[in-house]
């Protein structure tokens, strides 16, 4: 599947570079689709999901770096902070990684062919 070659193998976030591995459900707690582990900034993503779910997953993932490393979480901020934070991170994400945004179109190619 063309979209699983366009999968990122690292993305920068917030000045830092995470490492992003796909790994066989096996490996995961329960229910657990992703990790994030922010000391050795690695992102491990489920293999084998529906291609939705697995961008959901990275993205999700992401996020969990964003908030670490923007101190989200001292001092838990108002709805539009977060709001505003997310959003800057992720567009810093996407401005910082341009594989990232053709591992979207490739999910996106790739659903749209499906349906």
């Amino acid at each position: 599947m063309k979209y699983k070659s366009a999968r990122p193998k690292t993305l920068r976030v917030m000045g830092r570079n995470y490492q992003v591995v796909f790994e066989k459900e096996a490996t995961f707690k329960s229910s657990t689709a992703g990790l994030c582990d922010n000391q050795k900034m690695v992102i491990t993503i489920m293999e084998d999901q529906h291609p939705a779910e697995e961008m959901d997953t990275v993205i999700h993932e992401l996020l969990h770096a964003i908030w670490h490393h923007m101190s989200m979480g001292e001092h838990p901020p108002e709805e539009e902070v977060l709001v505003r934070k997310s959003a800057g991170g992720l567009t810093q994400v996407i401005l910082d990684n341009q594989q990232f945004g053709t591992y979207i179109k490739a999910v996106y190619d790739h659903l749209r062919k499906t349906k």
